[in-house]
Formats: C-alpha cells, sequence, structure tokens
C-alpha cells in the first residue's frame, strides 16, 4: 500500500480571527494494484499540459487551465483503489487562542505517551524530542501536527475500504512519502515527525482504535499478519520503517497529493464557485470515503471549537451531497 502526504497552505495563524485562512494536509492512499495505472494516466497528464502550467518540472494547480483541472479531478476522483483523507485545519479560530494554550494539547499528547513507556531509553528519547518539539515555531508544529492526522485518517481509512478484492495483497508492504518542507535530510521537521508520529498515533488510537472488520481482517490476511499483535495494531511496524522524504519532482504520487492539496485549500478558502473551486472539489471528493458528515476533514488542536467554524465549511459538505 502506497501512502503520499502533501500540504497547501503556509500554517501561521492570522493577526485577527476576522482574516479567513485555512491549511491543507493532503493523505492519499493507493493501492499496489492501482498505482501502475494511476502513474501511467498521470503521465499522460503531464504530458498534454503546456509550459506554463509546469514549475520547476511540476504541474502546479494554480497554473493549470480549466480544461486539465477538471481531467485532474475526473482521474483522480474516478479511479478505483484511490483513498483521499484531506484534513483541513482553519487557522483563523486560532487567532483567539494563547499560543501556549495552542500547542499545550499537543504536547500533552507527548508527555502521556511518555509516561506510558516501559523502558527507559524509550522514555528518554520521546521525553527529549518532546523538548525539540517546544523549540518549533507554532507554524512548524502545526505542520507536524496536520502530517500526523494525514497519516492517521489515510491508514485508518485505507484499512477499512482498500482491504478487500484486488486491494487485498497491497499490505504485504507499506511505504509512506511525505514532502519535505525542509529538503536537507534528517532535517528537524523530520527528525521530529518520524518519531513523534509514533507518539500521535499511539496515543489517539488509545481513544479512537483502528477499526478492522470482522470476517476480512482475519489472520491470514496480509494487515494482520504483517502489522498486527495482540496489543492491536503495532505502528512501529506500519510505520517507522516505512517513512521516506523524497524531492517532490521525483515523486508522481506527491505530485498528485500536492495537486489534490490544493483543490481542497482553494475550495477552502474561497467557499464559493466564482471560479469553479466548488465544482472541482466536488469531482476530486469522489475519491475520498469521507463522504459529506466529514466534508473537507475539519480538525483542530484545540478543544471546544466555535460552532461559527464548521459553518464556514458547510458548503463544502452539501457539494458532496449526492
Amino acid at each position: 500500500m502506497r501512502f503520499f502526504i502533501d500540504e497547501a497552505g503556509d500554517f501561521a495563524i492570522p493577526t485577527s480571527a476576522r482574516d479567513h485562512k485555512v491549511a491543507v494536509g493532503m493523505g492519499m492512499a493507493v493501492s499496489d494494484t492501482t498505482w501502475p495505472e494511476l502513474a501511467s494516466c498521470f503521465l499522460s497528464f503531464k504530458a498534454d499540459l503546456a509550459d506554463s502550467e509546469i514549475e520547476r518540472g511540476e504541474p502546479k494547480w494554480y497554473r493549470l487551465n480549466p480544461t486539465h483541472r477538471a481531467q485532474f479531478c475526473e482521474l483522480v476522483g474516478h479511479t478505483d483503489g484511490i483513498s483521499l483523507t484531506p484534513v483541513t485545519l482553519d487557522l483563523s479560530h486560532l487567532a483567539l487562542v494563547p499560543p501556549k494554550e495552542l500547542v499545550e494539547p499537543i504536547y500533552a499528547r507527548m508527555d502521556w505517551n511518555a509516561a506510558r513507556m516501559v523502558y527507559k531509553t524509550a522514555r528518554s528519547q520521546i521525553e527529549l524530542l518532546a523538548k525539540q518539539v517546544r523549540n518549533l515555531s507554532v507554524p512548524q508544529v502545526m505542520r507536524i501536527y496536520s502530517w500526523a492526522n494525514c497519516l492517521r485518517e489515510a491508514l485508518y481509512h485505507s484499512i477499512l475500504f482498500l482491504s478487500v478484492g484486488p486491494h487485498r495483497d497491497s499490505w504485504n508492504s507499506v511505504s509512506i512519502e511525505i514532502d519535505p518542507v525542509q529538503p536537507k535530510v534528517g532535517s528537524r521537521e523530520q527528525r521530529v515527525f518520524s518519531f513523534m508520529v509514533l507518539a500521535w498515533l499511539v496515543a489517539w488510537s488509545h481513544d479512537r482504535p483502528f477499526a478492522t472488520i470482522e470476517g476480512v481482517h482475519t489472520s491470514e490476511h496480509p494487515f494482520v499478519r504483517n502489522y498486527v499483535t495482540e496489543e492491536g495494531v503495532s505502528f512501529g511496524k506500519l510505520v517507522r520503517p516505512n517513512v521516506s522524504w523524497p524531492k517532490s519532482s521525483e515523486s508522481d504520487g506527491l505530485q498528485i497529493a500536492d495537486l489534490a492539496a490544493a483543490v481542497v485549500y482553494s475550495a477552502a478558502s474561497e467557499r464559493h464557485d466564482n471560479n469553479g473551486a466548488l465544482s472541482y472539489y466536488a469531482r476530486l471528493m469522489k475519491g475520498s470515503f469521507y463522504g459529506p458528515v466529514r466534508g473537507p476533514g475539519l480538525f483542530s488542536p484545540v478543544d471546544n471549537v466555535p460552532s461559527e467554524v464548521p459553518d464556514k465549511y458547510r458548503v463544502l459538505t452539501d457539494v458532496m451531497r449526492p
């Protein structure tokens, strides 16, 4: 099973809650059966683009003409074996939250996990990385936290919906590609994410365990055989050894995820169809198992989100209804 994580937006919190601003993370899961067809179609799609639609060797959403935008959304939205799981962070409401209160729930997850570690070495590693996270800027923390949320949703939905039929054997191996903001190998963001995503996934799964399907995820299913223990899903096996940070110019999967993130970002930013943003979004999200209830995958690092926040994005749920 192949996973690709990318983003749209800078994750910087505006100075005023009146300034509408969002950031989007995009998780895309593609079964091994689907990947050859998707990769071939995407190469054909890129070959038809004009030079003006390419930036440093990659297609960019804001450069695509309307015809090519529609073609891309149809390709991704109607190819079997793809699961799109965007996570949309409304940055505007976070302008009302003091920075310390904003990141403290994230830190608390790390502290919770460190306290649960049986072995002193592992506990010390998490405590050290927790200190490093506290040295990151708020936008960096929001970005890493969004990546982790993307991966959680991508795993959760692909386990449920891409585990049968021709997609079953895709769980014999897993690859997770993330578009690096800091391209230097071993950057602080990469080190923190690679380790802390395990802590967050374990903490989240304590509250919301990963679901499996009786009669599907039997002991002989490759996902169960490779990644499930008596204690549950082993994120150490599923995630840690399988994360890589390739250049997006060298990864068609990351380029697809980048375009998909831009589609959701445009719709969540504009929230009208004057430029076709909602129509493109509705076509693209045919490739998501979210349904209209989840819409663009709104999430927040804080509790007690004001009711007007989800109300702002109701139009994005409405256009997903049959």
